[in-house]
């Protein structure tokens, strides 16, 4: 094991390398460029733009072979969006969590109390599904319930207005 004391040697290439002048010039470089934000971009994660989302949504339902696989992910894509979820939390759904809303008839309402930060019944207010203008991204005219599984899980089918 190295000692600390022990410099680096530039002609042997022996010693602790961050103790080399060079490698102090570029470390001390990359902070002042980090420090001005002149550096590359961040990669840290962002929102989904709207865009990308109706992209997204695009590509799903256009996909060539996948029967009614396609219509299954993109009415779970389409709820995620309006209900604002984790994708694993709408893999839930069941039937039961979904009612109509009786002050406002074009409306649905919804609970989901399976989340992770769900502890207690007030944690889990009822949630109002709301039809949307665009058909791309509405989720109560691009989805509906057809039924359950043997599981009991909810399942999705994909509706096309006439």
């Amino acid at each position: 094991m190295l000692r600390v004391t022990i410099q680096w040697d530039p002609i042997r290439k022996k010693g602790i390398p961050t103790r080399s002048e060079l490698v102090n010039k570029v470390i001390k470089t990359v902070k002042r460029f980090d420090v001005r934000r002149q550096g590359v971009q961040s990669a840290a994660r962002r929102p989904i733009e709207y865009e990308e989302f109706v992209n997204l949504l695009t590509l799903v339902r256009a996909a060539q072979g996948k029967g009614a696989l396609k219509y299954v992910v993109s009415s779970v894509l389409t709820l995620q969006l309006h209900m604002i979820t984790r994708v694993h939390d709408m893999m839930q759904l069941k039937f039961e969590i979904f009612s109509p809303n009786v002050q406002h008839p074009r409306s649905l309402l919804c609970q989901l109390r399976w989340s992770k930060n769900i502890s207690e019944e007030r944690d889990a207010p009822e949630q109002i599904l709301l039809a949307r203008l665009d058909p791309c991204v509405c989720a109560t005219e691009s989805s509906c319930p057809c039924g359950d599984d043997y599981s009991g899980k909810f399942i999705l089918r994909f509706w096309e207005p006439p």
